[in-house]
């Protein structure tokens, strides 16, 4: 609820005329509106709108119980310049000082939605809150958080929750398929097109023994530029090793355990192969988990 406090915070400023804290047409039910209004002091100061039209009639109000307004990103990307019959009402609307709070913003805000608000409200202020950003490395049609919403201006990250006693602590305990030497070996030979060490030409000793002389850092990227080397074999070892120390992390099966992909396609071949594990030495149910607000399509 901190977005929805700050939207509040700026509402009770008077340093804007309008706050409009934008949600998923999926979160705007009357239970999460009733939530809402139980964080405001009275809770006549936080306006729904039921449609598009309602939305324009409380952007436009000068009362003092309209500034503080819920509504879905879906309703506010319905008003447009392109719509004449508007025209003087978004010309009335857009004098105000306008402030968008947008939480969950690395949801829905990549695509046509946001761009057309943005568009239609150019001297507004957006305000992105979320506890999933996307960064460049995992960019959305090139798009990260900071590129549509600018410079962080702050970040509570899990280390603060912890020391808070927001969350529970938890102890990094990291579990590696291969140990760094073995690593090594394993990326060296495939990188370098040799069966063996034995059978090895001077061009591929050559490659091995330069790659055997990086640093973990360096074959990390290696790794990296060349994923195909997390095929199914090293899945397959991965595999053994949650199964080797199971018993002791899981409490002899009290606890439960998510593992976590880089793609939809390697959750689906670990699902696959956790399968194929013989009954004897897995007794595990296993489930797949995707994510509902991205692309699933492949």
């Amino acid at each position: 609820m901190t977005s929805f406090k700050t939207a509040q915070l700026i509402a009770c400023s008077n340093d804007a005329d309008k706050v409009v804290f934008l949600l998923d047409r999926i979160e705007l039910g009357t239970q999460t509106l009733r939530e809402y209004r139980g964080f405001a002091d009275d809770p006549q100061d936080v306006q729904e709108t039921e449609n598009t039209e309602m939305l324009i009639g409380k952007l436009k109000s000068d009362e003092q119980m309209n500034t503080l307004i819920v509504t879905s990103i879906q309703k506010m990307s319905n008003i447009t310049a392109e719509d004449p019959k508007i025209a003087g009402d978004l010309e009335k609307i857009r004098a105000k000082r306008i402030v968008f709070v947008i939480d969950e913003c690395h949801r829905d805000t990549f695509g046509k939605m946001l761009a057309t608000i943005k568009e239609t409200f150019p001297t507004a202020i957006f305000f992105g809150f979320t506890g999933t950003p996307i960064f460049e490395e995992n960019a959305k049609q090139g798009q990260s958080v900071a590129s549509v919403f600018g410079d962080e201006l702050h970040r509570y990250s899990i280390v603060d929750g912890i020391r808070d006693g927001n969350v529970l602590g938890f102890d990094l305990c990291p579990s590696y398929a291969y140990d760094d030497l073995e690593l090594k070996q394993k990326i060296a030979l495939y990188l370098s097109g040799a069966k063996d060490k034995e059978t090895m030409d001077s061009a591929q000793q050559k490659k091995y023994d330069t790659i055997m002389a990086m640093k973990m850092l360096e074959v990390e990227s290696l790794i990296k530029s060349n994923m195909d080397i997390y095929g199914e074999k090293y899945k397959k070892e991965v595999i053994k090793n949650i199964l080797k120390g199971r018993d002791t992390l899981s409490v002899n099966g009290k606890y439960s355990a998510i593992l976590a992909t880089s793609s939809i396609p390697d959750a689906i071949q670990y699902y696959q192969l956790f399968k194929k594990v013989e009954k004897s030495d897995c007794n595990l149910k296993i489930t797949a988990l995707f994510d509902p607000n991205i692309d699933n399509e492949d």
